[in-house]
């Protein structure tokens, strides 16, 4: 459980995991910005839950690399790049986010991915 931190300025991601022993994981009600990365990176993770954070000013919000996700009722704003990046073959499920002012795109799927998206607020993102 990562929770109530202040989390920042960072070479790499501030926040990496993944793993065998990475399911369950909670990241919850955390400030995370400042990455020259990516804000969270999750790497071969199995069920996880990112919620309520607000991730911002980093080079990439959140990275799902072949990973299964839940990621809610977060603000993903004024990244460099992307707010979601979703690629390999992750299964992330995101609901009820704002996701505004990224310098790219708000949410990326690529490779073999599949997501499923509900309720998000997306807007002011470049593309």
């Amino acid at each position: 459980m990562i929770e109530k931190n202040k989390i920042f300025r960072n070479y790499k991601a501030n926040i990496a995991y993944g793993g065998n022993y990475s399911a369950d994981t909670l990241i919850l009600n955390n400030r995370i910005f400042q990455s020259r990365s990516e804000g969270i990176f999750a790497i071969e993770c199995g069920f996880s839950w990112i919620k309520h954070n607000d991730i911002y000013d980093n080079s990439d919000g959140i990275v799902c690399f072949d990973s299964c996700n839940h990621i809610s009722n977060n603000q993903i704003r004024e990244n460099q790049r992307s707010g979601i990046i979703c690629s390999g073959s992750s299964f992330p499920k995101i609901e009820e986010n704002q996701i505004f002012g990224n310098n790219q795109t708000g949410v990326t799927v690529r490779d073999n991915s599949k997501i499923k998206i509900l309720e998000n607020k997306l807007y002011s993102n470049f593309y």
